[in-house]
Order: structure tokens, then C-alpha cells, then sequence
């Protein structure tokens, strides 16, 4: 394969990525948002807040809107 396939193909790849975020964005997010906050709301989450799922740590790494 010759670089210039490889970087074709990497192209590809990105724009692909890329699309399929946007769309996530603009599809699915905005109906997730709501629900997402009301949980956060709920069990009265705050930023930086560790949070365990299945037993492993995470952090709530965002602001509520």
C-alpha cells in the first residue's frame, strides 16, 4: 500500500468519523440532554464529584446547563 492509499484511506476515515459525530450531535444529544440532566438533578451531582459505575471511579466533568 503506498502512502499516498494510506492517506486516502486515513481521509476517508476521518470525514466518516467526523460525519458520524455530527450527526450524534445533532441527532441523538439534544434528545439525551434532558434525561441526563434530570438523573444529575436527582442524585444531586456536582462538577468534580466522584461517581461509581460498576465499581469504577468517574468524574462529573461538566457544568449543568
Amino acid at each position: 500500500m503506498t502512502n499516498e492509499n494510506q492517506q486516502e484511506g486515513l481521509d476517508w476515515q476521518v470525514t466518516t468519523w467526523n460525519q458520524m459525530a455530527d450527526l450524534y450531535a445533532a441527532e441523538n444529544a439534544p434528545r439525551i440532554a434532558p434525561v441526563a440532566n434530570r438523573v444529575i438533578t436527582h442524585a444531586a451531582l456536582r462538577t468534580g464529584e466522584p461517581v461509581f459505575v460498576q465499581q469504577v471511579p468517574i468524574m462529573v466533568a461538566f457544568q449543568m446547563l
